[in-house]
């Protein structure tokens, strides 16, 4: 006896444009391609089959069923163990299995995710395909070692050759140049930039970067035999189907790595850039990056500690120079926190030979951008960012304020420019001790020292060209005053409110002219007897003011730099307002002190 089901039709097309919607009116059996499939009254099941005309018959060969993850919720179920027979698509969000599932195929949306909980297996009878956009990656994250069945694909978004190529990895493994270059399932060879010919030889902007005496990146040929290596880092283009320079998704397929994946790094100790390797991100998910960094290869051996000290960072590509540099530099306090699926970046070794370690620990489900995507590291962080701009150029260097820090190297959180070397036009930093003289991108202090230290700024730009110095990020105490010092000029600029404007008069190359000092506005520890005192200076009179009561004897001193003692008064505890003569002083950085028999109060102070 045959019983049939009314039902209703909707067209679904995120999806796929042919899948149907169908809302079963009655409750049944039905054997289908996956076998006996029971259903209830106004459950939804998804197929192609559109012959059906509104029923679905017992004995009847049933399509697939389609299951859809989005807003946090499945429909018309959630994939399981017996769903074996099911293609799953997950749209949007984050798709967590706690439980055994089995699936025909599996389909992730740019920007979703699924995270395999350990001891459980994802069971994937058909394919798995993985998508991503320019902005935004699916991530597939196996926190076990169990590993997931099936032919895996990752439609990988790689930049255009019109808009500066890109950096990547394979985010599978186990797939030859040659199986990447004709697999029927794909077109890379035409989605490739092609460099021209040689011989019978066609060019892909495609290759590894080579160690040796030249340091240079390779270009693959269709007659190029090679294996594309998870972990190893390779340039690449595709062509630009716009004018905007968008680029286009290469297909890699391969297995989905599990165990940890070892990356040689060397410091050949040849060519102009002997300690920098190109390497990746070899999973198909994103990687958190303060864990890759202090991940212990071997005891007392972390990923960091491989890295050359003064460049312990990632430096990934962004291929856009408008903020004067074609690197984001990623530590641990600045840089975006993810490294995006099949992701490459360089670093410096500082040994001639180590191996860097990427383990299933540090997958993260994500869906950000890659490299391209800077930004302040965190609004719990004490730091800004001092920008250097002229009609054309602009360049930024970073300063931050961590417990963890000294007024030296500190391999992590300093980092120099990519190269050791500063750019035609550009602004940096070099340590305040122990300098060596390179050009630091990144500086980082210990936040007892915010108001006694001296950074020297270095500013490389041509003679007469309009500059402007000013604070363009900052995460700051509102008493902290932030003052540049131009000492070829006399002057000192209050950053906060003001920015410095000049034209050199000749060409600026290093440091030496330029100092940044932080300055806490108001003097007094609301828990001390100087509560309530406030100290400042005021150029008009050339004075330096102290208001509020004074309730015991106290000293006034006031050092240079050098720690002199320039003067020495003691101030009448009767008096409210009391006028320190500094016009016999020349303008720069001092130091203040109130003492009396109980405490002492130091203040770093800056006369203009």
């Amino acid at each position: 006896m045959k019983k049939s089901v009314l039902a209703t039709f909707i067209m679904y097309s995120a999806l796929t444009m042919q899948a149907q919607e169908i809302i079963l009116a009655s409750g049944g059996n039905a054997t289908g391609s996956g076998g006996s499939v029971s259903y209830s009254i106004g459950q939804v099941f998804y197929n192609t089959n559109t012959s059906t005309e509104g029923s679905i018959e017992e004995g009847v060969q049933i399509p697939v069923f389609k299951l859809k993850f989005t807003n946090g919720s499945w429909l018309p179920m959630a994939p399981s163990a017996s769903t074996g027979s099911n293609e799953v698509f997950v749209i949007d969000g984050i798709y967590t299995v706690t439980t055994d599932v089995a699936v025909k195929d599996l389909d992730l949306s740019s920007g979703a995710a699924v995270v395999v909980e350990p001891n459980h297996t994802l069971n994937i009878n058909g394919d798995l395909t993985m998508n991503s956009i320019s902005n935004s990656f699916s991530s597939l994250v196996v926190k076990g070692n169990a590993p997931v069945a099936g032919s895996s694909i990752y439609h990988r978004y790689v930049n255009a050759q019109l808009n500066r190529n890109d950096l990547i990895t394979p985010p599978m493994d186990g797939q030859s140049w040659s199986s990447f270059l004709n697999n029927n399932s794909s077109s890379n060879a035409s989605a490739l930039f092609t460099n021209g010919l040689t011989g019978m030889s066609t060019l892909y902007l495609f290759g590894p970067y080579e160690k040796g005496s030249t340091d240079d990146y390779l270009i693959y040929s269709n007659s190029t035999i090679a294996t594309l290596t998870a972990g190893k880092g390779y340039r690449a283009a595709t062509n630009t189907a716009t004018i905007n320079g968008n680029g286009e998704t290469l297909t890699f397929e391969g297995s989905v790595l599990t165990s940890p994946v070892n990356v040689d790094i060397v410091d050949d100790q040849t060519g102009n850039y002997a300690e920098w390797n190109l390497v990746g991100n070899p999973f198909p998910a994103y990687l958190d990056i303060t864990e890759f960094l202090n991940h212990e290869v071997s005891p007392g051996v972390s990923n960091l500690s491989l890295l050359d000290a003064n460049s312990a960072a990632i430096y990934g590509y962004d291929g856009d120079d408008t903020d004067g540099s074609f690197w984001t530099i990623t530590n641990l306090v600045e840089g975006p926190i993810l490294i995006a699926p099949g992701q490459g970046f360089f670093v410096s070794s500082k040994n001639v030979s180590s191996q860097l370690q990427f383990t299933s620990a540090m997958q993260v489900a994500g869906s950000s951008d890659d490299f391209i995507a800077d930004r302040f590291s965190s609004t719990n962080t004490t730091g800004l960012k001092i920008k250097l701009q002229s009609a054309e150029n602009n360049y930024t260097t970073s300063l931050y304020f961590n417990d963890n820090t000294g007024l030296g190297l500190d391999p992590g959180y300093d980092a120099a420019m990519y190269g050791t070397e500063a750019p035609a036009f550009s602004i940096y930093s070099h340590l305040v001790e122990d300098n060596t003289g390179l050009p630091m991108a990144i500086q980082a202090f210990d936040n007892t020292d915010i108001s006694d230290i001296s950074i020297p700024l270095g500013i490389n730009a041509s003679q007469g060209t309009q500059l402007n110095i000013s604070i363009e990020d900052a995460n700051l105490p509102e008493t902290i005053s932030v003052y540049l010092e131009d000492n070829q000029n006399s002057s000192f600029t209050l950053l906060n409110t003001t920015d410095y404007t000049f034209a050199p008069n000749e060409n600026l190359n290093g440091t030496g002219r330029f100092f940044l000092h932080f300055q806490y506005s108001v003097l007094g520890n609301p828990e001390s007897i100087f509560k309530g005192i406030t100290i400042y200076s005021v150029t008009e009179q050339q004075q330096i003011v102290i208001k509020g009561q004074l309730t015991q004897n106290t000293t006034f001193k006031l050092f240079d730099v050098n720690g002199r003692l320039i003067l020495s008064t003691d101030l009448d505890k009767n008096k409210l307002s009391q006028y320190i003569d500094t016009s016999y002083l020349s303008k720069g950085v001092y130091v203040l002190q109130l003492l009396n028999n109980q405490q002492q109060l130091t203040q770093k102070m800056i006369l203009q």
